[in-house]
């Protein structure tokens, strides 16, 4: 999604909420949520984040990628997230799908399995 269409969003948009944990330029990231001090807020623990793991990290990024588990990792970042949506009721279905990038079979696989979890639990 473009940073113009972020911009005239709602701050109650959940593509607008979402979008820190997917914009990679900070200065980006200030300039849209620079308004709300929650976000701000936000913001400033994704920075935190971000440096706890360059600091802790090192890896070869060409060398992920080429054995595939970036994009695994990715994946699973993505179903985590939709899950996680679901659970909380946030958002629509399409909206899910929009945000993610999943596909509806794969969000509605993730409920299925969510809603035999709950049932194996009771």
């Amino acid at each position: 999604m473009d940073y113009n269409e972020i911009e005239k969003m709602n701050e109650r948009d959940l593509k607008w909420l979402l979008y820190i944990f997917v914009c990679e330029d900070k200065k980006l990231r200030k300039e849209v949520y620079g308004g709300s001090e929650m976000m701000k807020k936000v913001n400033k623990k994704v920075e935190d984040y971000e440096q706890a793991l360059d600091a802790y990290l090192f890896y070869d990024k060409k060398a992920l990628d080429d054995a595939g588990m970036y994009e695994m990792g990715v994946d699973d970042g993505k179903k985590e997230t939709a899950k996680k949506l679901l659970q909380l009721g946030i958002g629509t279905i399409e909206q899910i799908i929009e945000v993610t990038g999943l596909t509806k079979d794969e969000i509605e696989q993730i409920q299925k399995e969510e809603n035999a979890s709950e049932k194996s639990e009771e």
